[in-house]
This record gives structure tokens, C-alpha cells and sequence, in this order.
């Protein structure tokens, strides 16, 4: 199933659908639309890509078994609060090697206090991540960030970023 907010052409749309894809295209441009439409999703898990986002060949497999693991949200990116931080009042966890600002998730799974650009969760974990309202925060997005604090407050679930490859 692809969620599409007008980011993709017709043509790419037509194309999917002819491979056997279900494509839902949100009238309602908003990425806060992408939780709701998971609702109708079938399946133990769902899994939202950002439009940017190109996952690595066994990235599925690794977020399923994360996911189960430590029973938590799961993307290919995450953030960590740091009040300390160089730029940002964050770190960055993604596959590279460390730098300033930034984990490094080449060898181990990173438990993160939200993450980005893709999502993995438990379908039945939608009306946690819908359960506060959207509220407004003084960033460009946030729907990330929301999702995490809803699921958290309502039902305990942190995110992770697992363990992914460098030559991908």
C-alpha cells in the first residue's frame, strides 16, 4: 500500500498499481494523514516510507525483528535529545560512521526517543499514535515526533533504529 500526498506522477501511480500495488492518494495533504490511513492497512505491521527514503535490501527484516524485539516504533533514522547538542538540541543516529552530532547504528540497534523518514509499527498500535491531538510545534515537521510522544504516553512504546549496513 503507498500513501500518496501529490508526490508521486500519475504515471508512477498507474505503474504501481499495475505491479499488484494498492495506492491511496490523501486528499488532505498532511503528512498527520499517513497514521490514520494505516488504519485501514491489513497485516501484524505497518511500514510508511517518506518519498525520500530508498531502504536498504533487508531493511524490512531488520525493522520486523527490531520491532518485536524491544517492542517499539521503529525507522531507518532516529533523533536523540541532547540538550548539549553541537547544532541542534539532538543527536543524529543513522548508518554512518561517527561524526560530531551523530551515533552511528552500523553494528547495533539504537533505541532513540523518535524517529524518521520511515516507520515500522504494529498495526494495532494505530490508535495509540492518533491518541493526542496534532499540536503545533515550531517545526517544519513534526508528525514524527508526535506519533513517538503519542505512542509513548499512551502506551509505553519507544523507537529504535536498527542495525543497518554500510555498503548499502
Amino acid at each position: 500500500m503507498l500513501i500518496n500526498e501529490d508526490h508521486i506522477s500519475n504515471e508512477t501511480e498507474e505503474s504501481l498499481r499495475l505491479r499488484g500495488c494498492r495506492v491511496i492518494r490523501s486528499d488532505i495533504n498532511t503528512l498527520y494523514s499517513r497514521w490514520a490511513v494505516a488504519h485501514i492497512a491489513s497485516g501484524d505491521f505497518v511500514c510508511i516510507f517518506d518519498d525520500d527514503t530508498l531502504p536498504q535490501s533487508h531493511y524490512i527484516a531488520h525493522a520486523i525483528r527490531a520491532c518485536s524485539q524491544y517492542d517499539c516504533m521503529v525507522g531507518c533514522s532516529g533523533r536523540l535529545y541532547d540538550p548539549n547538542g553541537i547544532k541542534e538540541l539532538y543527536r543524529i543516529v543513522e548508518p554512518i560512521e561517527d561524526r560530531p552530532n551523530y551515533v552511528s547504528c552500523l553494528n547495533n540497534d539504537v533505541l532513540v526517543d523518535w524517529v524518521c523518514y520511515c516507520y515500522l509499527f504494529q498495526r494495532s498500535w494505530v490508535p495509540h499514535i492518533l491518541s493526542s491531538l496534532a499540536v503545533v510545534l515550531p517545526f517544519a515537521t513534526h508528525d514524527d515526533m508526535q506519533a513517538a510522544l503519542s505512542l509513548f504516553a499512551s502506551a509505553g512504546k519507544g523507537c529504535v533504529v536498527p542495525r543497518q549496513n554500510r555498503t548499502e
